[in-house]
């Protein structure tokens, strides 16, 4: 999940509690429904966010996607519990030592048909953002398609290297035709998104396609 960039992170945590419990106070919302007029129903993740079918809005693991409702992810939970204000899944990190700025834009991939992956990650490996992938150079009758899912990361652009050789989430490049014969190789720009201090840059990685 992507929290408020800047030193004003726990000042911003602490206006969006207190309307959190204005807002239950009132009785706005859907945590002041009685609970004979809810109907339960299966919400399913939404396409690219990187969640597996069975993790529903509101599971433990959830740290991104759909946020869940009051129902699945009580208000009590949200400010008192071990998760975050918005996903249950994730931990914030230390509030006083600058955690958001300091992003890694870590990249990994070559591995089956996921040719090439970047994904930005807090510093406790939480997915923070995912960049722009673009294919500059590719060996001709070559398919290759994107997607956010989960890859190890073996390096990083930039930041902190504590997360390599951790399974993180961000965009990856993927074949999706038929593999060259005798390989290749394709260059690819990535464009991290205006995000902590190592946001908005770009670098241009050559990597290696599979062979047949």
């Amino acid at each position: 999940m992507i929290k408020a960039p800047g030193d004003r992170r726990g000042t911003m945590r602490g206006f969006a509690r207190a309307a959190l419990a204005a807002a239950v106070l009132m009785g706005i919302g859907a945590a002041s429904l009685p609970a004979a007029a809810q109907s339960s129903i299966t919400v399913r993740p939404p396409p690219g966010s990187g969640l597996p079918d069975w993790a529903t809005p509101g599971s433990p693991t959830q740290d991104s996607g759909t946020p869940p409702t009051f129902q699945q992810y009580p208000f009590w939970s949200r400010i008192f519990g071990t998760g975050g204000l918005i996903f249950p899944g994730y931990t914030s990190p230390t509030s006083n030592d600058s955690s958001y700025q300091r992003l890694a834009l870590l990249i990994g991939g070559g591995t089956g048909r996921v040719v090439f992956a970047a994904g930005m990650a807090d510093t406790l490996c939480q997915p923070a953002g995912a960049p722009t992938l673009t294919v500059r150079n590719a060996p001709p009758g070559v398919t290759l398609t994107t997607d956010y899912g989960q890859f190890v990361a073996t390096g990083n652009d930039a930041g902190s290297t504590f997360c390599r050789g951790r399974t993180v989430r961000g965009t990856r490049l993927i074949l999706s035709g038929r593999a060259p014969r005798g390989g290749g190789s394709v260059t690819v720009r990535v464009s991290w998104p205006r995000i902590g201090r190592n946001g908005g840059t770009s670098y241009t990685h050559t990597v290696a396609l599979p062979s047949k």
